[in-house]
């Protein structure tokens, strides 16, 4: 009677041990090409202009932070996992929709709100043409804050379904989509290359939707891909939002006074005069 539980026991072992492993020879090559990206990116030259891609791209990793991977990840898997165990994948299904629905609607309208905003500041106090850059990079990164957090929603229903190694695999699309655009820029544009940032930000942006669009590739093939819905909004994704509130707070406070950390430094190191670049 004991010999089929330790059989399962042993096939679960061996099952996680694996995922471990394909894991963390993802994330171990992740880390390898996060080093060839930066070096790629320093080619481009150690400026202040090169400092206002880094410091814009601390923006949709924020929202990353927050809506992503942090709380929003952290209230959806136990009650995702809680509806599954107890209802079924198709159940569990429809939470995924609804859940990604009203994710969605939320990051549009943020994504609304700030390109509206960026582009009033752009038209009605530019300043230098640091400030300048900075703006429009940002008004060219936003739309990853978007994707990356579908994406972190998708990747966490596939970790509930035991499919890992997707997740781990998602940083290597963005950088080796920023090596090449590094590249590119190099290649394209002559030194000081401050046009190759933009091409930077826009492979960002198309790393966002390629990962996006493998999430949703992979949720299909194990039967979890959904149409987002937005109502009947469901007493589980209910829960979810209860859930991410209160632990937003203490995750917010941390994050962003490493964005503000990062505004503040950027900031305090303008110098006027030492570079001039036309955009």
């Amino acid at each position: 009677m004991e010999a089929p539980e330790t059989s399962e026991s042993h096939r679960e072992r061996e099952g996680f041990f694996g995922a471990a492993k394909v894991v963390a020879g993802l994330t171990l090559l992740s880390r390898v090409l996060g080093m060839v990206r930066d070096i790629a990116i320093v080619s481009l030259g150690a400026t202040r202009a090169t400092d206002a891609f880094w410091t814009a791209f601390t923006v949709p990793n924020l929202f990353r932070r927050l809506f992503g991977e942090g709380a929003m990840s952290a209230s959806f898997v136990p009650v995702f996992t809680e509806v599954a165990e107890a209802g079924g994948w198709p159940k569990a299904r429809l939470v995924l929709a609804n859940a990604a629905g009203l994710l969605a609607v939320i990051l549009a309208v943020i994504l609304l709100v700030a390109e509206v905003a960026l582009l009033a500041v752009l038209l009605l106090a530019p300043g230098g043409w640091d400030r300048q850059l900075l703006l429009r990079l940002l008004m060219l990164l936003f739309p990853f804050m978007f994707t990356v957090c579908l994406l972190a929603l998708g990747s966490a229903a596939l970790n509930c379904k035991g499919h890992f190694a997707f997740p781990a695999f998602a940083p290597i699309v963005l950088n080796s989509f920023l090596i090449a655009a590094a590249l590119a820029a190099h290649a394209l544009f002559p030194a000081p290359r401050t046009s190759g940032l933009y091409v930077l930000a826009a492979g960002v942006v198309a790393a966002g939707v390629v990962q996006l669009v493998g999430v949703v590739w992979l949720l299909r093939s194990v039967e979890l891909a959904v149409v987002p819905t937005l109502r009947p909004a469901l007493p589980a994704v209910r829960r979810i939002a209860r859930l991410v509130l209160p632990m937003m707070v203490p995750l917010g406070v941390m994050q962003f006074s490493a964005f503000f950390d990062r505004f503040y430094a950027w900031a305090m190191t303008a110098m006027p005069g030492r570079e001039t670049f036309h955009l």
